[in-house]
């Protein structure tokens, strides 16, 4: 029996290093993560309320509060990080001083929420109207959208992007030995779209030593997955334009077509389908830029000559829903490079090529980047004379709805009235929880008034 319980004192006693080693490694990261939290004030706070060792090289923080220069604090449900040596976690800014990162580093972020009706976003919104307020053109992008100039953070809105939740996965791959690096980004805005980002990077040989600035990039590929936003953006233009969504579409093709030839890029039928299949629903598409000879910070330094000699070497492959493309096989994209900025418009009498002033000569009737309702008429919506395809015209006006039938109508113009009197008139933002929220014009910006509904005598749509 004497043999049993000196087993049973060696598995305690090795318990109880292992628990001491634990709570050693538990109180030094606490401490490297508290520290390095505090680092970020006053500008942001960080705050969390769980913290979480996993032995095998894992931190994670969950409930975490994110709260910059006083702004509505933004909630995170969880922080992981992840490291294929559990000793860097002890003290990863000596490794990060060192260049000594282990074989794989990786970040995963879970359920960072975002409001885009909280105060921080509408400064932001503010400031960058502001900005384009030097600029009066339409985003091409826009090109076709009724009274919206660009997607901004009132049109996100007006779609349906008010409060979303963001996750993201970042890692990292460095390996000394073979020169190589491999950063790789993955995002997902849930309900609207996902991202992927992935860089092949090159390192100098094994005991040479590296720092950032000796990185140069080889390869590098960008993914996008549709997951509702082509939707959105489809049915909500179609509203604005007051046409149905294939004419929509239809339209926004043939105007940004006219746009591009005014800029001196006509496009290949396959890039034209490319683009219309980018549209749909569901659409898939990914970018890979080969460059042979990789590209540093030292070529900054390059003559002109040097670096159109390495953009003429650079490889791009296009893949939309399936489909490769060779983007140099279908646009002489260097030749229209050298030539941009020098490229005369072509017009002649009758012609309907439109000049570089397409994008705001084709929807001059928009000057604002969202119209108060009232200044939204059945001829202010219908495409210009000059546009190729013309949707069908539509007889349109404020028309008495029920409250039932409100969510279906997110992004109309709406005219409502309530038991007092007040005319409340603008664009429809949401219909939540028994209210409405309604987009005004005022002083050169746009307001969002909450409404509730059992206070409105009647209400009307646009349509």
């Amino acid at each position: 029996m004497r043999w049993i319980r000196r087993f049973l004192l060696l598995v305690l006693l090795l318990i109880l290093i292992a628990a001491t080693v634990y709570a050693y490694a538990y109180y030094r990261i606490k401490k490297e993560v508290d520290t390095a939290l505090a680092a970020t004030a006053p500008l942001v706070t960080l705050d969390y309320k769980g913290f979480s060792l996993d032995p095998r090289g894992a931190v994670r923080l969950t409930q975490l509060s994110l709260a910059a220069m006083g702004q509505a604090p933004i909630v995170i449900e969880s922080l992981t990080l992840r490291s294929a040596d559990p000793l860097f976690l002890l003290n990863p800014q000596k490794a990060l001083n060192r260049a000594e990162l282990p074989e794989h580093l990786s970040v995963h972020l879970r359920g960072l929420a975002l409001d885009l009706n909280s105060p921080l976003f509408l400064s932001l919104d503010q400031m960058s109207r502001s900005l384009n307020a030097a600029e009066p053109g339409i985003d091409p992008a826009a090109l076709g959208c009724g009274p919206v100039r660009r997607f901004d953070l009132t049109a996100l809105r007006m779609m349906g992007m008010r409060q979303v939740q963001l996750d993201m996965d970042v890692s990292l791959r460095p390996d000394p030995s073979a020169g190589r690096l491999d950063l790789n980004l993955y995002t997902d805005l849930r309900s609207w779209w996902t991202t992927g980002l992935s860089v092949n990077m090159a390192l100098p040989a094994a005991g040479a030593g590296w720092s950032p600035l000796a990185l140069r990039v080889y390869q590098l590929s960008v993914d996008y997955q549709d997951v509702g936003f082509n939707r959105r953006r489809q049915e909500f233009c179609a509203a604005q334009a007051g046409t149905d969504v294939a004419s929509y579409q239809a339209n926004h093709q043939a105007l940004l077509l006219q746009w591009l030839a005014s800029q001196g890029v006509e496009l290949s039928p396959a890039l034209q389908s490319a683009y219309q299949a980018l549209q749909t629903p569901n659409a898939q598409a990914s970018v890979s830029l080969i460059l042979p000879g990789g590209l540093g910070v030292a070529d900054t330094m390059m003559s002109e000559a040097d670096w159109m000699a390495k953009l003429e070497r650079l490889r791009i492959q296009l893949n939309v829903n399936e489909h490769s493309l060779a983007l140099q096989d279908e646009f002489d994209w260097m030749q229209w490079w050298q030539g941009y900025g020098s490229v005369p418009a072509q017009t002649t009498a009758g012609s309907d090529v439109v000049t570089s002033e397409v994008a705001s000569e084709a929807e001059s009737e928009v000057d604002v980047e969202l119209e108060s309702p009232s200044s939204i008429t059945p001829e202010a919506v219908e495409p210009r004379s000059e546009t190729p395809i013309r949707p069908q015209a539509m007889s349109r006006r404020f028309e008495a709805v029920q409250a039932g039938e409100l969510p279906q109508y997110v992004g109309h113009p709406v005219r409502f009235y309530t038991y007092f009197g007040k005319r409340i008139e603008g664009v429809l933002i949401s219909v939540e929880g028994g209210v409405v929220r309604v987009a005004e014009r005022v002083n050169r910006g746009v307001a969002e008034y909450p409404v509730e509904l059992d206070k409105l005598q009647s209400m009307e749509v646009y349509r």
